[in-house]
């Protein structure tokens, strides 16, 4: 690690900053995760407190929804 990830991504937001005017459309950044695939294992739900489609593991509708 170079130890320039923040400022990297400081530098980044503040481009997208300058570039979004407020008119139509839109500037947005997609920021690199700290580990490989942990988007994957966020989205798919292996995490304590959610269920996939980061639904809360304390809604009862969403654990009987995934038990089906």
């Amino acid at each position: 690690d170079s130890g320039q990830g923040e400022n990297t991504l400081k530098a980044l937001l503040n481009l997208a900053l300058l570039v979004h005017t407020g008119g139509e459309g839109s500037v947005s950044l997609y920021p690199p995760r700290e580990h490989c695939n942990s988007q994957g294992v966020n989205d798919m739900g292996v995490t304590p407190d959610f269920l996939p489609g980061y639904r809360s593991v304390e809604d009862p509708a969403a654990r009987e929804a995934l038990a089906k």
